[in-house]
C-alpha cells in the first residue's frame, strides 16, 4: 500500500514544497489586493477672480459628493435603478472630508468617489477688493480644480424721504 503525502509538519520532501506552496499563495494573495486598492491622490487646487488674479488666501472645505451622478441620456430604462431619482429617496448629504486654509495640506482623495470643492477667500466681504464664495464638483478621479470667485461688491444704500 502506497503512503500518502499531505502537508504536515514533517520536515520531508512534502513538508518543504507545502511551505513553499502556502508562501507562494500569501504572496499572490497579498499583491492581488495591493493592487486591487485604489490609490489615494493629492487634490490640487487654484483660486482666482473673475478678471484671472490669482486669490492666494482663502478657507476650503472638500466633502464627498454623495448625490446622484446624472448623466444625460443614461435612463432608469437600462435597468440601473439604484441610482434611478424617480424610484429612490433624494439623497442630499455630503459628508465633510476635510477642511482648512490655503497654506494647510490639501487632503488625498479617493479616486473612486466625487467629491464638492468650497472656498472662501479671505477678503470675502470687503467691499470693491473681497471676493465671494466658490466652489466647483470633482468627477471620480480628477484632481486639480481650478475655482473662480467673483468680486464683492457691496453698494452703499441710500434713504429716500418723499416729502
Amino acid at each position: 500500500m502506497k503512503a500518502q503525502h499531505t502537508c504536515t509538519r514533517n520536515s520531508g520532501r512534502f513538508g518543504r514544497s507545502c511551505q513553499t506552496l502556502f508562501s507562494f499563495a500569501i504572496l499572490l494573495l497579498f499583491f492581488s489586493t495591493a493592487f486591487s486598492i485604489a490609490q489615494a491622490t493629492p487634490l490640487s487646487i487654484t483660486v482666482t477672480g473673475t478678471d484671472g488674479t490669482p486669490v492666494p488666501n482663502y478657507r476650503w472645505l472638500v466633502e464627498e459628493d454623495k448625490t446622484y451622478n446624472v448623466i444625460p441620456g443614461d435612463t432608469c430604462f437600462n435597468g440601473n435603478t439604484a441610482e434611478c431619482q424617480a424610484v429612490n429617496f433624494h439623497k442630499s448629504y455630503m459628508p465633510v472630508i476635510a477642511e482648512g486654509h490655503s497654506s494647510d495640506t490639501m487632503p488625498d482623495l479617493d479616486p473612486t468617489k466625487r467629491y464638492y470643492i468650497s472656498v472662501l477667500p479671505d477678503t470675502a466681504g470687503t467691499p470693491s477688493v473681497g471676493h465671494t464664495i466658490g466652489g466647483t464638483k470633482l468627477a471620480a478621479g480628477e484632481t486639480n480644480a481650478v475655482i473662480t470667485v467673483g468680486i464683492s461688491v457691496k453698494s452703499i444704500g441710500y434713504l429716500l424721504f418723499f416729502l
